[in-house]
This record gives structure tokens, sequence and C-alpha cells, in this order.
């Protein structure tokens, strides 16, 4: 039987601080067969892995006084907000801050490293991946998101570019990419890497980079049986939201095949973000009493294998390696904590 790629996204951010070495070195030992890191600039050019360009609540910056004026207001994801952003940092500067847990009220045993562990580059978790291909033979696969594409290229930066640019020191590590934005896949191919191409999709609303176009398509237009043959014909794979794949009602939650196999009759390999056992992230069925606590998440990670999709990103590796028939290949989280 063929296995979804298990995705560590982020690492293994249900037990460590997301987008640390910590978390990736935790998802490779817990047996991924990828890692997804998302990508951003600093202001010399350097990628850094942070899940936004805002780094006010996931770093200790607030705690730096030499770093107070460069608080400002910057237009994210469509709307000001407040606060310090990668692209005004180099990365020497930023290599001095360190990491905190980025949803503290649902991950609390995560907050006993913040403040520990310091910024990675792009360049230092391809390395990481090289060095575990090797010695284990095993080819983890890095599923690189570049991230607020419109935004960065506003800032003059061409992030595709940095990112193929980067990768090109380690030629033996498997890359595939993503983005929200068709026009970041395109400028990926553009600079000449051979590597996968995966649309991601939101369950709502209009890519940025074509936001300005007259009569936009949403997300959900793009792939509905009219239009999926169009992204059939340009990339790869798409990735949607897991809510995009599953009907998720109040009293219960069942499967809907229809548009993962819309995707395969066109030829797109389809992967999909994000399983999470906490409450907050699970159907209402399925949740036990508080948000932080862990529901009845084998049911929802089940359903998501039972798809037949191609690649899943989960923040628990662990806990959807042991749902696969030949059970957990690595030892158990407590030997490598």
């Amino acid at each position: 039987m063929t296995h979804p790629l298990i995705i560590g996204h982020r690492g293994a951010p249900g037990y460590r601080p997301e987008h640390t070495l910590a978390s990736y070195e935790l998802a490779l030992a817990q047996g991924v067969t990828a890692v997804e890191p998302d990508l951003v600039p600093t202001k010399d050019g350097v990628l850094v892995l942070r899940h936004e360009h805002d780094i006010t609540t996931t770093t200790d910056v607030s705690e730096h006084p030499e770093f107070a004026d460069r608080r400002h207001m910057a237009p994210v994801g469509g709307k000001l907000v407040e606060g310090w952003f990668t692209e005004d940092f180099t990365w020497e500067e930023l290599s001095g801050l360190r990491c905190r847990e980025r949803i503290p009220e649902l991950r609390p045993g995560n907050t006993r490293w913040d403040d520990a562990l310091p910024l990675l580059r792009f360049t230092d978790l391809l390395s990481l991946v090289d060095a575990h291909n090797r010695a284990r033979g095993i080819p983890v696969t890095v599923v690189a998101e570049i991230k607020d594409d419109t935004y960065a290229r506003g800032l003059g930066f061409d992030v595709p570019a940095l990112a193929v640019q980067e990768t090109r020191g380690f030629p033996e590590v498997p890359i595939v990419w993503e983005s929200f934005e068709k026009g970041a896949l395109r400028r990926v191919r553009e600079a000449g890497h051979p590597g996968g191409l995966v649309y991601l999709l939101e369950r709502d609303g209009v890519a940025p980079d074509e936001a300005r176009e007259e009569e936009p398509l949403t997300y959900p237009a793009e792939v509905d049986a009219e239009h999926i043959a169009a992204i059939g014909a340009e990339f790869d794979g798409i990735s949607p939201d897991v809510k995009m794949l599953l009907r998720r009602g109040k009293s219960r939650f069942g499967t809907s095949k229809g548009l993962a196999e819309r995707a395969h009759a066109v030829g797109l390999k389809v992967f999909t973000w994000t399983l999470r056992p906490e409450s907050a992230f699970l159907p209402r069925s399925l949740r036990a009493e508080t948000r932080a606590e862990y529901g009845q998440w084998q049911l929802w990670y089940q359903a998501v294998l039972d798809l037949g999709i191609e690649g899943i990103f989960t923040d628990t590796p662990d806990l959807l390696l042991g749902l696969l028939p030949q059970g957990p290949r690595v030892p158990a989280l407590e030997a490598v904590a």
C-alpha cells in the first residue's frame, strides 16, 4: 500500500515551538517523510523560517530596547498590523532573537522553550534535512511555502528567486514548492528549479496576486468542475484546507471526496492542511470540554487518510504515523524528548 507524504508542518509544533531546530529535529525523529517551512525575507535578502513576516508574538523582539523604534504598522494579509517585521532586520540582528510559542493558550507546554531557541534560515533547514537523508538513506522532502508573495514583492523582494538560489547548495534534497499565489509558483519555474509546484487553497477569498483583476475567481471557484482543468494544466498539485475535503457539521462530519476526485481526474496530486489534535481544530462532534484538550482526533485523522490523497500536513506527526498500517516507524515521543 502506498502511503501519503506525512508532512511535519513547521516541524512538530504540537510538541515544540514551530520553525525551531528542536521542532524539525523531533519531526525527523518521529519519521516524517517531509517537512514544511514558511519562507520570509530579511532586510538583507536571507530567507528565514517564520509563519508570517510579523515576529511580534513569536519572538522576544519586544524585550530588545535597541529595536523599539522599529515597531510600526504594515499592510499584511489585507489589513494593517502593528508590530515588528522580518524585512526590517538583517539576518545578523534576527539571529540574536529567540522564539516563542505562537499559540500558548492551546499549547502551554511548549512555552517552556520560550526565549531559548534561535530563529532558523532556510539554508539551516536544508542542511539539517540533507544530513538526515545522507545518514538515514531516507529521502525526506522539503515542502517549502512562499509566504505573502505579493506583499514581499511590494517591498522589493523576489522570494521565489531567492529560494531557488538558496537550494543550489543542496542538490540532493527533494523540494516541493507551494504558495497561495500562482504567480509565485510560476516564478519558481522561471528560476529553473525542477521541484513540484503545489497551489494552496483557502476555503474562501481570492489569491492576493489576482485580487485586482476585474472578476477574480475565488479559491473554491478555481477548483470547481468548470475551472480545475486549468490548474491541472499548469501545476502538479493542489493543497486545500482540510475543511474543503471533509464535510464538517455541528453534530457530525463526513467524508466528501468530490474535490479530491476532481483533482485526480485532471492529473493533480492532492495535499491538505493541517491535522491537529486539539479540540479547537476539530469538528464539534469530536471535541473535548476545553479548546486545548485533545478530542477524538483519531476519527478526524483517519477520515483524511481515507481520502486517498498524496500528502497530509500535521502538527503531530507521530499520531498520524501511528494510524498507518505498519504503525510508528521510529521511537515513541518520550525516547526523543
